[in-house]
């Protein structure tokens, strides 16, 4: 007489408000739902690890430039932020680059979105902007910050390499933003995401090999030898033309260059690996749901 076929075990996927990097122990949520359930698993939220991602590729960006986005939007905001006076020079020099007024977005770290916004409003004023911070001195440590970033020549392409590689994490927040189920579709977009992000700096015929395999993107090797040379970074046309242009000019060196793609390598390794360290990439529970509709 045929066996009956073992029944599968049911699993049940809890994603919680993500915290801090350790979440979950003693005496924590995991525990005690683990004592009802052992095959319960949990995972942080993943809006909140795609946030996390970006700002620890932008520290690691920032410790070989020294140019830290997050604090050079706060820089900006607050440097305007309730002075009438200012604002009314800042917009004088926007007329003078035949630039409408418009007023500095506020950043806020809280906010997963809210960077991409920052820096897309100051690449389109940044003539104006840079025009008052070489016009106005003041002995303020915030304006001496200001001040010697618009005078350095890379600045604009620090600004546009965020511009070309934060859409890859808000577009996926924003679909995990979504209202409508997405439990199902979970695996496959963070599959996409985590392609997507890997081809900005890993050799294609390695990603390739790895597909073919068919290998989860966790298991992909990001070291040195794998990586794409410096002219086929994915860091967007426009900062590819403006470095191009800058060293045609010679307002930047080419160490100065290659500084900035140390940076982009150091950027993507840490987005992609701390994704790796926290994403839910190869739970089964986001691939089950998917099954079970079929």
């Amino acid at each position: 007489m045929a066996q009956p076929a073992k029944k599968p075990k049911r699993q049940t996927k809890y994603s919680a408000e993500y915290q801090k990097e350790y979440p979950f122990i003693h005496n924590s949520i995991k525990s005690r739902a683990k004592e009802k359930n052992e095959d319960i698993i949990i995972a942080g939220c993943p809006c909140h690890i795609l946030h996390n991602a970006a700002s620890k590729a932008g520290t690691a960006f920032s410790e070989i430039t020294g140019f830290d986005i997050e604090d050079h939007c706060v820089d900006v905001f607050y440097w305007f932020d309730k002075s009438s006076k200012r604002k009314s020079i800042l917009k004088e020099c926007y007329e003078f680059c035949d630039s409408e007024y418009q007023e500095i977005i506020k950043f806020i770290s809280t906010r997963w979105l809210s960077l991409e916004l920052c820096v897309n409003c100051e690449l389109k004023k940044y003539e104006g902007l840079k025009s008052y911070f070489l016009l106005e001195h003041f002995p303020d440590a915030r304006f001496k910050r200001l001040e010697s970033f618009y005078n350095d020549a890379i600045a604009e392409v620090y600004l546009l390499f965020y511009q070309a590689t934060l859409p890859c994490f808000t577009n996926f927040n924003k679909f995990l933003q979504r209202e409508d189920p997405l439990v199902y579709q979970l695996h496959d977009a963070q599959q996409r995401f985590m392609h997507k992000l890997a081809s900005k700096f890993i050799k294609p015929a390695v990603i390739q090999e790895h597909k073919s395999k068919k290998l989860l993107f966790a298991e992909l090797h990001v070291c040195v030898e794998n990586q794409r040379d410096d002219i086929s970074l994915g860091i967007g046309p426009l900062t590819r033309n403006a470095i191009k242009r800058l060293l045609d000019s010679g307002e930047v060196d080419q160490e100065k260059v290659d500084q900035f793609f140390d940076a982009v390598r150091a950027f993507f390794m840490k987005a992609y690996e701390y994704c790796v360290q926290w994403l839910p990439l190869v739970y089964s529970c986001s691939v089950a749901p998917k099954l079970c509709i079929r």
